[in-house]
């Protein structure tokens, strides 16, 4: 399988970087560190590995440390929000960080199972705000 490897573009002391309505590449790449992705409008194909995972509005997603993956919009309309934490940052609080594999997609439960998922949903509302007058933002906070 071929992929890219892509480097994030982290600020000195700084282990969040978030993106909104970007994608690094439609071809497969890989990267250190967490990614989440969160879904807010439209569709999209997100292939990890080889598995295919289609998005709808409001679903999240994980991708683990240097899992091959890429994100295709599949409309006009899809807007989602991308973030990515930094490998070291993680290893530094948690040093069984490189032997885990996390597990969350959030349209693998019931709408009645969605609390741990609103969640995150809720801390992604505080980085950058949901709402259309968002058209690109790309930043990144220190903790």
């Amino acid at each position: 399988m071929k992929y890219s490897v892509i480097q994030i573009p982290y600020l000195p002391g700084c282990p969040i970087h978030v993106k909104v309505n970007e994608t690094n590449s439609e071809e497969l790449h890989r990267h250190s560190g967490l990614e989440i992705l969160w879904l807010f409008t439209g569709k999209l194909k997100v292939t990890i590995g080889q598995n295919d995972y289609h998005l709808h509005e409001n679903n999240l997603l994980l991708i683990n440390h240097f899992e091959s993956h890429r994100v295709i919009p599949q409309a006009l309309n899809t807007r989602f929000i991308q973030l990515h934490v930094d490998s070291l940052y993680i290893y530094k609080h948690n040093h069984d960080f490189y032997d885990l594999n996390y597990d969350l997609k959030s349209f693998k439960n019931s709408e009645d199972n969605q609390h741990p998922y609103d969640v995150v949903r809720i801390l992604f509302s505080q980085l950058v705000g949901k709402g259309k007058k968002i058209k690109r933002f790309s930043g990144c906070w220190a903790t």
